[in-house]
């Protein structure tokens, strides 16, 4: 039992190192086949292939000790019911030869003996074979415990608590009212002079800025210093604002710095609002239905769901499929086309109804004729979240 112990201890290190050889390489391989267009047009198709195949040698090198030792303690485990009872009594009648006394192996001994090994083999088999699945939690418990030892990321950005924006709201809706009550009391020939105006001054910068920047340096590693340096930027409310510039200068890092998922080295970041909308450039998706992709945790609003559909060009498309909008997109959209992926988690994005949209690059995988539909259905003079007023912040890189 001790040496099934010890080698057993041996398989679980040794699985540690296989499983993280194995992530190794799930990772390289998923990142090369989610981003298969840019490894062709970058020409490292070979540079990838052969540092996967390198992870793969590595992954069988290691595993070659672990499934030595599984077959040992699998062995061990299996033999111990057939073996056990052949030395006990072969031991016994060496022993009682020896030592005298008149001890014999009768039936009654051997008998007593059988059901004694019956009863025991099973549970201790098992307990040998619960082993390696325990140690397996136990590799899963320090991954874990790594992860909770990392240090603790601070969000930096200066937003607005609940209550100032449920002020700020009231406040606005009243406005809102009294602009549109003096604009059709002025077109019937009649004036107001009673409309109290705030001063800009007087007013909280999240009153009327969507997001300001200022000074702003922004970088993943604080080692290496920021990627981004003195960004200076006002996003005003309720308007539609791009971001253009060449692929790799950095709109991905700032629109994400924005959202607080990138490290704030120097300068101010600050966003009126706690929720946004956000679509990357590459989609994400759950394996699920192309409904529950849309709609995700949110509860369905048939009105404004076709509304989203219609307005992200995805009618034509469910009609072309057999189930619709119940049609199973398999993990990470693997059933989809780019373009169909691209838009899904484009309406994602709309379907949520927040005051703020950020969008990464999101027409760029479409076609030239989707691509002019959905710009001009979202963000054309009538477009979708033009209607809503909403505010948008949308980087691309089109015509750089």
């Amino acid at each position: 039992m001790g040496g099934s112990l010890g080698a057993t201890g041996l398989v679980m290190s040794r699985q540690a190192m296989w499983l993280e050889a194995i992530e190794k390489r799930i990772t390289a391989t998923t990142a090369m086949l989610s981003s298969m267009k840019g490894v062709k047009m970058c020409g490292l198709t070979e540079t990838l292939t052969k540092t996967i195949q390198d992870l793969r040698v590595e992954e069988l090198t290691i595993s070659k000790r672990f499934r030595k030792l599984l077959i040992w303690n699998m062995a061990f485990t299996y033999l111990t019911p057939v073996v056990a009872p052949i030395l006990t009594f072969a031991v016994f009648s060496v022993l009682a030869r020896d030592a005298g006394g008149g001890k014999t192996l009768d039936t009654a001994r051997i008998f007593t003996s059988l059901s004694l090994f019956t009863l025991l083999s099973e549970p201790l088999g098992a307990l040998i074979m619960s082993l390696l699945t325990f140690m397996g939690a136990v590799g899963s418990f320090k991954r874990i415990q790594d992860f909770l030892d990392i240090e603790a990321r601070f969000d930096n950005r200066k937003v607005p608590n609940r209550i100032d924006l449920l002020l700020h709201r009231s406040e606005d809706s009243i406005a809102r009212q009294k602009k549109i009550s003096f604009s059709e009391e002025t077109d019937t020939g009649t004036e107001r002079e009673d409309i109290a105006t705030t001063p800009k001054e007087a007013t909280p910068l999240f009153a009327y800025e969507a997001i300001a920047l200022q000074d702003a340096s922004f970088g993943w590693d604080s080692g290496k210093g920021p990627l981004l340096h003195s960004i200076n930027l006002i996003v005003p409310k309720h308007k539609i604002t791009m971001v253009v510039g060449p692929v790799g200068c950095g709109k991905s890092t700032l629109l994400k710095a924005i959202l607080g998922e990138v490290p704030i080295m120097n300068g101010t970041v600050q966003c009126s609002f706690l929720e946004v909308g956000f679509c990357d450039q590459t989609p994400w998706h759950m394996n699920g239905t192309i409904q529950e992709s849309i709609i995700g945790v949110m509860a369905l609003d048939q009105t404004w769901y076709r509304t989203v559909i219609c307005a992200c060009a995805l009618e034509d498309d469910l009609c072309q499929l057999s189930l619709g909008d119940q049609t199973p997109i398999g993990s990470q959209g693997i059933s989809l086309s780019g373009g169909q992926s691209q838009r899904i988690a484009l309406a994602r994005a709309i379907y949520a109804r927040k005051d703020l949209v950020i969008l990464d690059d999101v027409l760029s995988g479409l076609d030239a004729d989707t691509e002019n539909r959905v710009f001009h259905n979202l963000l054309g003079n009538n477009g979708l979240l033009r209607k809503h007023n909403t505010t948008v912040l949308i980087a691309s890189s089109a015509g750089m």
